[in-house]
């Protein structure tokens, strides 16, 4: 793979604003030592530090992050929902099925569309099998996946992810294949 595809661009934009993120309380959060942090991490890989330094530019250019009066820097609305956007990944499946079904439930008005559309798009790339409308189900963990999403995109209360050992009424054998 080609190191300075956009995808790895994204990767590293992830990462420093991952970075930014973990930063927010320290005030030590300068510039350089961020760009220095990301430099010595392994998503750098392939990235010289003015790249880094380019990378951060651009981020700061498009709204991801923003600079307080102290000099150091926040992540900003935006960039957290551009996070949440990159971080849209399938969960690992254990080894062994732990024997409790995962339910989510949704009900986000319209006026919040971006995390409605982040939250089709995460059940569609977990697979999760609808049981009704906006009533979800998935044999694995996957709540973290819907938290990232509201943290991002606000919603608190519009999505509800329950756990349960049986799923009364619904064939789930539809689901015990995935």
């Amino acid at each position: 793979m080609n190191l300075m595809s956009s995808r790895t661009g994204e990767l590293v934009l992830l990462q420093l604003l991952d970075n930014v993120r973990s930063k927010l309380s320290d005030d030590k959060s300068k510039r350089r030592s961020l760009i220095d942090g990301l430099f010595n991490s392994n998503a750098s890989v392939g990235y010289s530090r003015s790249k880094l330094n380019s990378k951060f530019d651009s981020a700061y250019r498009s709204g991801y992050i923003s600079k307080k009066n102290d000099e150091s820097y926040e992540i900003t609305k935006k960039g957290l929902r551009k996070l949440a956007k990159l971080k849209l990944q399938a969960i690992t499946k254990p080894d062994v099925w732990d024997g409790k079904w995962r339910i989510m439930m949704f009900d986000i008005p319209e006026d919040n569309r971006p995390l409605r559309d982040a939250v089709r798009r995460q059940i569609k790339l977990l697979g999760m099998i609808q049981l009704q409308k906006s009533v979800w189900a998935h044999k694995y963990e996957c709540l973290q996946q819907f938290r990232s999403l509201v943290d991002a995109y606000g919603g608190k209360g519009d999505i509800v992810y329950v756990r349960a050992e049986e799923i009364e009424g619904f064939n789930t054998s539809q689901i015990s294949r995935s």
